[in-house]
């Protein structure tokens, strides 16, 4: 992971990706954030690191609560992460204090794609060869909706918003629809 100066782009630090048992690993996902920045590694591992006043990172603790990374599986909103894989669990952690705040898990899922808004955390993937989108209240991870979208869906993206849920589906890399769901459940 590089970390740049924003203003001549120099690069400031080189960070590499440690898993969990101690050696490199490949980080899948990474995100800048208030404090510091978050990287989720393909070991499943969730690093985060705090921003120290001269800019350099320092790797402050690590979260476990996946056996894989996913590039497009991981979505903050203030100070909490929601996490899906396709290990078929969706975390939702508070990553300031490094709590993991629920955790839902279906044996067939493989997630894909998730969002969070203050309301919902909206998970998205497939089982077999069928499309979903599932809501969860984000307060308590209480599922409150299940869509199958179509056979042999697959999600090119998903956005929650206060009142509307955006997905984009596709077969085989063709961008098929957006579905827009109004006014799902709080």
């Amino acid at each position: 992971m590089l970390v740049w100066n924003r203003s001549d782009y120099s690069i400031i630090q080189e960070l590499p990706c440690i898993g969990i048992d101690g050696s490199e690993n490949k980080a899948m996902w990474a995100k800048a954030t208030q404090a510091g920045a978050l990287a989720w590694q393909e070991d499943g591992s969730l690093v985060c690191y705090s921003m120290q006043s001269n800019g350099i990172l320092r790797r402050r603790k690590v979260l476990n609560g996946h056996i894989q990374g996913c590039p497009d599986g991981a979505s903050i909103e203030g100070t909490n992460l929601l996490t899906a894989s396709p290990d078929s669990k969706v975390n939702l952690w508070d990553y300031e204090s490094g709590k993991l705040l629920w955790s839902n898990s279906r044996s067939d899922a493989r997630y894909r794609r998730s969002a969070l808004s203050s309301a919902r955390a909206v998970v998205a993937g497939s089982y077999d060869q069928e499309g979903y989108l599932q809501v969860y209240y984000r307060l308590s991870g209480e599922a409150l909706s299940e869509m199958l979208t179509m056979e042999g869906g697959g999600f090119q993206g998903v956005e929650a918003g206060e009142k509307r849920i955006v997905a984009l589906l596709s077969i085989k890399h063709k961008l098929l629809t957006c579905k827009v769901i109004v006014g799902a459940a709080a």
